[in-house]
């Protein structure tokens, strides 16, 4: 999947996490992520972690740990809104996708015996893995050219930090005609 389609009202969200630069702030990742409801962003952050990561993988369990937190907050919002809305609360009867593009953190939150490759992490970040099994969240592996996180983390190649805002702006839903009328050049 490329993170990109959703139902009408549908939450999704990217995460991401950023260790590579040698200047990171006492060595801790910065983390982000975005979530989108009907094609646009409605709640994004970008933050240094409180904790030094040890690797990608942890750094990206960090990253994952907030935005599920985030992603819970918004879901209760929606569920409020959702009496009101019949279609909003149609679309909060399904998890939650949470799109991640490193593979050995969803093996750590979803495979039930990974005591060996995450007994160093601090108990707070399985709260991700008790909302896979409670049905509230989904994580999806998503390729890391469509890792919409990406923007928050990393600088960015311009043309694929333009198709990241193309799609967070909400644009990619505009007809040809509709963007002229906004002065953007189709990026597709």
């Amino acid at each position: 999947p490329d993170g990109t389609s959703f139902l009408t009202n549908e939450l999704g969200v990217h995460v991401d996490c950023g260790l590579a630069e040698p200047k990171v702030v006492k060595r801790r990742p910065r983390k982000g992520h975005v979530g989108m409801v009907n094609g646009g962003a409605v709640f994004s952050k970008l933050q240094v972690a409180t904790s030094v990561a040890n690797s990608f993988t942890m750094g990206e369990t960090f990253a994952l740990h907030g935005s599920a937190v985030e992603t819970m907050a918004m879901r209760q919002t929606m569920e409020r809104l959702g009496e009101f809305l019949f279609t909003m609360s149609r679309a909060l009867s399904l998890p939650t996708r949470i799109f991640e593009d490193n593979s050995a953190c969803i093996s750590i939150m979803t495979v039930a015996n990974n005591a060996s490759q995450s007994r160093h992490f601090e108990i707070k970040y399985f709260y991700t893995e008790e909302l896979i099994e409670r049905g509230m969240v989904e994580l999806v592996k998503i390729d890391t050219a469509h890792e919409l996180g990406d923007g928050f983390t990393k600088a960015l190649p311009p043309a694929t930090y333009l198709r990241h805002r193309f799609y967070i702006q909400g644009l990619h839903m505009l007809d040809a005609e509709e963007l002229a009328a906004l002065g953007v050049d189709a990026l597709y």
